[in-house]
């Protein structure tokens, strides 16, 4: 009202009104303003303008007037409320609340007031305060929907869950079609893990508004919370549809897409959100995975790196710096960053696990177990954890105590894919072969899905399927191998002499060193430049000194990283670099994939495809790998005449010790097998027990290794007094081989050979009874017996082997005959001949330098005798 009143202005007032009414805010001020120009101070007038200016979101501009309005008449109830909203929507809360209070001075009860000071305490964070105020409208007024939803949210974030929700349905049951009611009803359901519920709520809620983006973010959660992926996907797809600068809805799509496998689109995805919001620390960690993932680690620490800064008290983001850091190789920061983690959430049995690897890979094998039973006291059933126990236990050689922890991640995880290896490993060296066929039906369909990851090297000891074998290196390659790509061959460098370089951690006293010392010594030095690269211990034997003066140049990398390693590689220039180890215990096949040298062969270490892009040749013969295998084998093929092993004539034989000295009887035919335990299997320890039992007072003498007890109540179990297994202690290898004359016949074993230790026997004078197996690593032993004139030592069966076995063991005169041959043949035949050999692989080095020289591909070849 205004103290002065006319006809003309009555009509403006009406006019004015209509206007406000009908929502025309711009020219209901307008109106306004002529008022005020005929009556500078109409109340009124003032007051209206004021709540357009609030329309209009002229904020300052409407706490003027309404002060204005108030200055004309200090006691006005609504003046003083809409005073109370412009200061609410400024952000001046307390401000605010005092317009509100002054309102209900003036007008106790008053119910609006009462919602609006509920409200700005809200806002305020005072959640006490706003829900008494809330309470009190309620009481005033039931029938509002809105002030029901704003009471559950209070109610939620107290705890009162149940309260809430009852609220949330209090305001959809005074209106159905309450979009904010459905949604914040979805919302608590499915932080009570009630996603079926919530995502009802969400489909009611997309009824009423179909094309709003946060609609269908939250169904997109409800779906993911279900397991119901490719529906979720859809639905961060139509979120983004409708709202295309919605940063979660991008975060949450890309996390969908990796889990499905789609790294890249994944990352693209988080790229988009980070773009929208820099400042999203859950899409930064996101996108650092997936670079991981990808093996750009570098890029992974740099977004985690930006995570960090953002949130530096997120355990996560420290896990995942650290996860990142040991990928790296920089093993001292990435257990600092582990420290940070588990200082930030010492509850996480993720972050004291991968504390637990680092230590795992310094070798701090005690700190590295108290790590892990930090994570399993928080989570005993945490998978990762188990398996990585047991593997740090199998490292100790503690095979039993591996078996134990496989066999509690059988049951918290039977899908691990490190279960099937893990528990394969403890039984081949513990000689459980009843837990080896329990699992055998597995390991073909998920080795070659790449469902179980196992090491290579452990298959070769339970199978000889190439093709089987191939799909295991693949898929341990692609699991274990750190590097964003495959890196393309280098050009040859053409040097007058070819530079050879030997990669291993064997470079001690060591069966691959007793091999290959004397090769490195006789290579031509007119035509070869040797160099040793070696990771391994230095143990300051003589086998030590002996390869460190065999070399031209002899680099210890033990402290270098492999990346370091393999640019060490390249910087001398090598042309062919020889990988000994391979899959083999301690290898590091990441030093190849860098691709450090135009020529790259796998030789000696492991009989078996690397199944590596960057490996060009394998050196066999065709005995032990035919070139029918090539189907099998990444690597071309490359035949030496007689063997592809390496021998060292100079090797010494000890004195012989008398039988009884070596724990033998004095009189007894005496069967030997010096392998590892792990390569004796159920069928041929059967053919075993079988000849015992056949050839009375025999003995089978064996290392004492980590099976000597499961041996002994297996050969109890088929009848055989168990003191008939004679166990022998391991001892240096000279004395080893001079005790190894008192063997009458060494026992073969299947599906992997004997290979040192079958030219150790050989050497010794001792024959060697074996079966031509399948594959390369079963295949060795006929090779050696092939190259030393012994064909007929080869059996084609488990059958024939113990025929022969049997034979040779009771027929006198013709065993007599056939050491005789051996003793023979052992230094006028090829085995032995090391100038021989050492023309042979140095002729197979010139063809691989000249080929590569010239630009050609990798062939396969043979060299010619």
């Amino acid at each position: 009202m205004s103290s002065t009143g006319s006809p003309i202005l009555d009509q403006m007032r009406s006019r004015a009104s209509q206007l406000f009414q009908s929502g025309k805010y711009t020219e209901a001020a307008a109106a306004y303003r002529g008022i005020m120009e005929v009556v500078p101070s109409d109340f009124d007038a003032i007051h209206h303008l004021g709540l357009v200016a609030i329309q209009l979101g002229h904020l300052e501009e409407a706490r003027k007037l309404l002060q204005g309005a108030l200055n004309l008449k200090p006691d006005d109830v609504e003046a003083w409320l809409h005073h109370g909203m412009a200061l609410q929507h400024l952000g001046r809360n307390e401000d605010a609340v005092a317009s509100y209070e002054r309102v209900l001075e003036l007008k106790p009860d008053y119910p609006e007031a009462v919602f609006c000071l509920a409200v700005t305490q809200k806002s305020a964070g005072r959640a006490a305060e706003a829900l008494a105020e809330f309470n009190k409208f309620i009481r005033l007024r039931g029938d509002v929907p809105t002030a029901f939803l704003h009471r559950g949210d209070l109610l939620r974030e107290g705890g009162k869950f149940a309260e809430a929700l009852a609220d949330y349905e209090s305001a959809l049951t005074l209106r159905q079609d309450f979009f904010d009611g459905w949604m914040h009803r979805g919302v608590l359901l499915a932080e009570r893990g009630r996603a079926e519920e919530a995502l009802a709520c969400y489909d009611k809620a997309g009824g009423l508004s179909p094309n709003r983006g946060d609609v269908w973010y939250n169904r997109g959660v409800a779906l993911q919370d279900l397991g119901r992926n490719a529906e979720a996907l859809e639905a961060y797809d139509q979120s983004i549809k409708f709202k295309p600068d919605f940063p979660d809805a991008w975060n949450n799509r890309g996390a969908l897409l990796r889990k499905a496998g789609k790294v890249e689109e994944a990352l693209a995805s988080f790229q988009h959100a980070i773009k929208l919001r820099p400042d999203l620390a859950q899409a930064l960690n996101n996108q650092g995975s997936a670079f991981a993932e990808m093996r750009r680690d570098e890029e992974a620490l740099e977004s985690y790196d930006r995570a960090l800064a953002l949130a530096p008290q997120e355990a996560e983001g420290w896990y995942n710096r650290g996860i990142a850091l040991h990928n790296l190789a920089r093993n001292g920061e990435a257990l600092d960053a582990y420290d940070r983690a588990v200082a930030l959430d010492p509850k996480s049995p993720k972050v004291w696990n991968g504390r637990g690897n680092i230590l795992r890979d310094e070798r701090k094998f005690e700190e590295a177990m108290g790590s892990y039973q930090r994570a399993l006291a928080v989570d005993p059933r945490h998978a990762d954890t188990l398996s990585n126990i047991g593997g740090a236990l199998q490292d100790l050689k503690r095979f039993v105590d591996a078996a134990r922890e496989f066999r509690k991640l059988q049951m918290v995880d039977p899908d691990h894919k490190y279960l099937l290896g893990g528990l394969a490993l403890s039984a081949l060296m513990l000689c459980d072969w009843k837990t080896l066929d329990e699992i055998r039906p597995e390991f073909e369909t998920r080795v070659r899905s790449g469902k179980s990851i196992i090491p290579p090297f452990t298959l070769l000891g339970l199978s000889s399927d190439a093709s089987l074998l191939r799909a295991c290196a693949e898929h341990y390659r692609r699991d274990s191998v750190n590097l964003a790509r495959v890196l393309p061959q280098l050009a040859a460098m053409g040097h007058d002499r070819i530079r050879l370089a030997y990669v291993s951690n064997d470079f001690h006293a060591h069966a691959t060193a007793r091999l290959m010392s004397d090769l490195f010594e006789r290579h031509d030095r007119s035509r070869f430049e040797v160099i040793a690269i070696s990771f391994g211990p230095d143990e300051k034997s003589a086998a030590r000194e002996r390869l460190k003066k065999a070399f031209d140049q002899f680099h210890d990398v033990r402290a270098m990283k492999d990346g370091e390693t393999a640019a060490l590689i390249k910087k001398l220039e090598v042309d062919i670099a020889i990988d000994l180890k391979v899959y083999t215990e301690a290898a590091r096949p990441a030093i190849f994939a860098h691709r450090p040298a135009p020529v790259q062969v796998n030789y000696l270490g492991y009989p078996g495809t690397s199944a590596a892009e960057t490996m060009d040749y394998i050196i066999g013969d065709p005995v032990a790998l035919p070139f029918d295998q090539q189907p099998f084998y990444s690597e071309r093929i490359v035949h030496l005449p007689d063997t592809y092993q390496s021998n060292d004539p100079k090797r010494a034989i000890g004195s012989v010790p008398l039988r009884v000295e070596a724990g033998l009887p004095e009189k007894g035919f005496v069967f030997c097998c010096f392998n590892n335990h792990w390569k004796i299997t159920a069928p041929v320890f059967a053919a075993w027990m079988r000849l015992l039992e056949g050839v009375p007072d025999s003995v089978l003498w064996l290392l004492d290794d980590c099976a000597t007890a499961n041996l002994r109540r297996e050969a109890g179990a088929r009848g055989i007094a168990p003191e008939r297994l004679i166990f022998a202690p391991k001892l240096e290898h000279d004395a080893h081989l001079g005790r190894l004359s008192l063997a009458d016949l060494v026992l073969d074993t299947l599906p992997y050979n004997a290979h040192t230790t079958a030219s150790d026997a050989l050497w010794a004078g001792v024959p060697v009874v074996t079966v031509l197996g399948e594959a390369f690593a079963g295949r060795v032993a006929a090779s050696l017996l092939t190259a030393i004139g012994l064909p007929e030592l080869i059996a084609d069966d488990l059958e024939g082997y113990e025929k022969l076995a049997k034979s040779l063991a009771k027929t006198p005169k013709t065993y007599k005959a056939l050491k005789q041959k051996l003793e023979k043949n052992r230094l006028s035949t090829p085995l032995f001949d090391a100038t021989r050999f050492r023309r042979h692989i140095e002729a197979a080095f010139t063809v691989m330098a000249e080929a590569a020289r010239r630009g050609e591909r990798p062939k396969s070849f043979a060299v010619q005798p």
